[in-house]
């Protein structure tokens, strides 16, 4: 069974090229300029902003799949490298900085891989986000729905008003908490998703035979 075609798939090259490069590198400049602008932070929201862009592309051009992966690891990413960079002033010690991030990446691509490893786990997560059904996911819901439109605003405003009031390390762990937060709990429910589509699928081919 075909998917419906989306409506990205009728725009034009300008298009396709330019929404994506805005969305993303509006994104990505939260990464670029926490703390501080920096050659090497331009250089990797550039790549992944490019990333997105390409991501998008293959999606309009029928690539679905491929280019949603693309589209939401760049996405995620972004906002990763934006907590890193948090994380790199509340820690200091470059080598312990980077213990910490090797261990948070792990967690990031457990969350993508959660599905294939523990697929009950990972229904469990996803529906405590969609549908809760304990307390402590309805809370959570609650909170999210209030919080992740304004994620990124509230972020970059708090960052900057708490730096000139002298309270540089309390705002670099709100964006550190809340972007790994972001990153990983996206990363696992992006992937649960794919996996409920492929499990439509491999239903749908088995009633069909």
């Amino acid at each position: 069974m075909k998917n419906k075609p989306l409506p990205v798939e009728s725009w034009s090259l300008w298009k396709v090229v330019l929404f994506p490069f805005v969305v993303y590198g509006i994104w990505a400049s939260l990464s670029i300029f926490i703390p501080y602008f920096t050659p090497p932070a331009f250089f990797i929201g550039l790549l992944l902003t490019m990333a997105g862009v390409a991501g998008f592309i293959l999606v309009s051009r029928g690539q679905r799949r491929t280019g949603q992966i693309i589209l939401y690891h760049a996405f995620f990413l972004i906002m990763f490298v934006t907590a890193a960079r948090a994380w790199l002033v509340i820690i200091g010690n470059v080598a312990l900085w980077a213990l910490w991030m090797t261990l948070l990446m792990g967690i990031y691509l457990l969350a993508w891989a959660l599905p294939s490893l523990d697929p009950k786990l990972s229904d469990l997560l996803w529906r405590e986000q969609y549908t809760p059904e304990t307390k402590v996911g309805k809370a959570v819901l609650r909170f999210s729905a209030k919080f992740l439109p304004i994620a990124g605003a509230s972020g970059a405003l708090f960052g900057m008003y708490a730096t000139r009031e002298g309270h540089d390390n309390l705002a670099f762990l709100f964006v550190g908490i809340a972007f790994s937060l972001l990153s990983i709990g996206l990363s696992q429910v992006a992937s649960h998703n794919f996996w409920k589509e492929d499990q439509m699928v491999e239903q749908r081919s088995g009633e069909v035979e």
